[in-house]
């Protein structure tokens, strides 16, 4: 079952089945916690189905009975086991990112469970699309299919594709054999190259509407949270409803709303001239917490707290700022824009895919954020 707001991207490419104007194609962009390998493999049954002319596929037929499992529930555990339901389809293929050690199989998994997890995989990781796994997927693509309806090719995260890999699509991408759909799945189109780009249809998952993306937190979040902790919660995954579940779940939104709470107290102490201990300790307790969050949480939270400032002194009501609402902010509102520019531009280092510096380093640079606030 999709969530609510995929039904509109899904909807684009069923009316062009309908009309027999099938893409061969199909580039899919937006936040992978939003979903779009279940949209993917909705596309990819609809596309294999025995009887096109239903919305969602028959469900009766061989190949839709083949999705069941995954997409006709409400709801995906991706901790359990990959036998604990999840199935595959001998028609349907995903090239996932592959590390260092290159996987034997290149990257090529008919497992359904282990597309969805590649959405949900550690942001910090190194993998890439190789052009080894691109090879392997182009001689899947010219066999024969099982079923005979066609085959589905899906290619996780194609924003990590290497150049050479990108290469040995094209000619692929551009003319696959009949009957066969390629998509690939993208955090965004700006990180895809142009040759590839000009060769396919496009998916632009649109930005989830808030009483959406509040619906499905309320239905699917077992324990109570605060107003305040689900809007924070949306600000930290990027509006993303099933990221923002996760933030919650894993006590993220609770370990960020204490963080900068240390933080206003740091500032705060300071620059209201009490005893100098005071602010060092709340300084200190803040990188301390911080040192307990992955790399990319700790540049989350520090710019999501950075940009609700810059939003306050904008204009924008305190109310729709989780991280301000219900505290004293005066000596924060005293932080001139351009400190807080400075201090949100060199934030960067502390992003996963740029970061080098070590443990031990990043206690000095959070302690040289904290204490430009302070300034």
């Amino acid at each position: 079952m999709l969530n609510k707001w995929l039904l509109s991207s899904f909807n684009t490419f069923q009316d062009a089945v309908k009309l027999n104007r099938t893409p061969h194609s199909v580039i899919i962009s937006g936040n992978t916690n939003l979903g779009t390998a279940s949209l993917a493999l909705s596309m990819a049954r609809l596309f294999l189905c025995a009887d096109r002319s239903f919305n969602d596929g028959c469900r009766s037929c061989k190949s839709c009975q083949y999705f069941s499992s995954v997409l006709d529930e409400k709801t995906v555990n991706l901790n359990e086991d990959e036998d604990s339901g999840f199935d595959s389809h001998p028609d349907v293929v995903a090239l996932l990112p592959t590390g260092a050690t290159q996987r034997e199989d290149f990257g090529l998994t008919h497992s359904f469970y282990e597309l969805l997890s590649s959405e949900s995989s550690d942001k910090s990781s190194t993998s890439s699309i190789k052009v080894d796994g691109v090879r392997k997927l182009n001689e899947w693509i010219v066999q024969g299919s099982v079923f005979g309806r066609g085959k589905v090719a899906i290619i996780s995260n194609a924003h990590t594709m290497m150049e050479s890999a990108s290469n040995a699509l094209l000619k692929t991408f551009e003319e696959p054999p009949e009957n066969t759909l390629i998509i690939l799945l993208t955090d965004s189109l700006e990180n895809l190259p142009a040759t590839i780009l000009s060769r396919a249809s496009k998916i632009q998952i649109p930005r989830v509407k808030s009483e959406d993306a509040i619906e499905y937190l309320k239905a699917n979040v077992t324990e109570e949270y605060s107003e305040n902790e689900i809007l924070l919660s949306l600000a930290l995954s990027d509006n993303s409803p099933t990221g923002a579940k996760e933030c919650l779940q894993s006590g993220l939104v609770k370990n960020a709303l204490e963080i900068v709470s240390k933080i206003n107290a740091a500032v705060s102490y300071h620059k209201a001239g009490a005893n100098p201990e005071l602010s060092l300790s709340a300084r200190e307790e803040a990188i301390a917490l911080m040192l307990n969050l992955t790399d990319d949480d700790k540049y989350l939270v520090l710019r999501e707290f950075v940009s609700e400032l810059l939003k306050y002194k904008a204009g924008l009501n305190v109310e729709n700022l989780p991280f301000l609402n219900h505290r004293n902010i005066s000596k924060l509102c005293k932080i001139s824009a351009v400190t807080l520019f400075d201090v949100y531009n060199s934030l960067m280092v502390l992003r996963s895919d740029v970061s080098k510096i070590q443990h031990k380093a990043q206690s000095a640079v959070l302690r040289t954020v904290i204490d430009t606030l302070k300034a």
